[in-house]
């Protein structure tokens, strides 16, 4: 059995179902909006995104997971709070990105 380091992408996410269902709402939220704005998205953009992840080695960790870890200013915002806006601005709603915006923002807060 391989190692795999228990704060990576494999085992956060990829090993959590419930982490799954919001890693593919918000990839869809994603689509909505760049379907409402004329953009065409492949159909199987999610399952692809979710295949290039998959393929990532175990210990992988996300640039925002890098950045709160150095203490860095991180992309939360460009990320999760570009979506929502643009979600409100064009009346596309986008709950998980908001339930996920909200908890890593507030993961992030340094204690």
């Amino acid at each position: 059995m391989r190692e795999v380091a228990p704060d990576s992408i494999e085992t956060e996410v990829l090993g959590e179902a419930t982490l799954m269902e919001d890693v593919r709402g918000a990839i869809g939220e994603v689509v909505s909006i760049a379907s409402h704005e004329g953009v065409a998205i492949d159909p199987d953009a999610i399952a692809n995104v979710l295949a290039k992840v998959g393929g990532f080695p175990p210990e992988t960790k996300t640039s925002l997971q890098r950045d709160v870890e150095s203490g860095a200013e991180d992309e939360g915002d460009l990320l999760g709070g570009a979506i929502i806006r643009l979600g409100t601005r064009l009346g596309v709603p986008t709950p998980v990105t908001e339930r996920v915006y909200v908890r890593v923002r507030s993961n992030a807060v340094v204690e």
